[in-house]
């Protein structure tokens, strides 16, 4: 049997010069960001005042474009949820062209009864924000009003 240490140690001379990380080459750039998931951390109890006691809000989340305005995706209503609730985000893919883009987060009370509550309105970021750091997660929103996005890079 062949030696193989000289094969093991050009292919990791090889990694760390291509950009390995963790062997303190130059990472590659994102090519793309994939929102996975969004989490309500916590909002303003008193958000809204409600002639109707409904409970516990029925939470969605919209997630726009904040220039057009125009929706990328909307989850499902979550029935008498407490928070920190969890949405799966299906498909919203952002590719490094696009990082730039600032996207707006919303989260509402859906309601039968009345119209629908805002919650926490208008909770903007763009995934050059934090593209360099590449986190797998990130918090928007201050105060009561904290969402986090579960991300995935690529």
């Amino acid at each position: 049997m062949q030696n193989i240490a000289p094969l093991f140690w050009t292919v990791f001379l090889g990694a760390c010069l291509t950009g390995c990380s963790s062997c303190g080459g130059p990472e590659v750039p994102a090519e793309r960001v994939v929102i996975d998931a969004v989490e309500v951390l916590s909002f303003d109890p008193d958000y809204f005042e409600d002639t109707v006691d409904e409970g516990l809000p029925d939470l969605y989340v919209v997630i726009r474009d904040y220039a057009s305005q125009s929706v990328l995706f909307t989850t499902q209503v979550e029935d008498e949820a407490q928070v920190p609730q969890w949405f799966d985000v299906e498909a919203i893919s952002v590719e490094r062209e696009a990082f730039a883009v600032t996207m707006e987060l919303s989260v509402f009370d859906y309601d039968l009864a009345t119209t629908q509550d805002p919650i926490a309105v208008g909770l903007t970021f763009a995934p050059e924000d934090f593209s360099e750091d590449r986190p797998a997660t990130f918090t928007v929103g201050s105060g009561l009003n904290k969402v986090q996005l579960h991300m995935v890079w690529y």
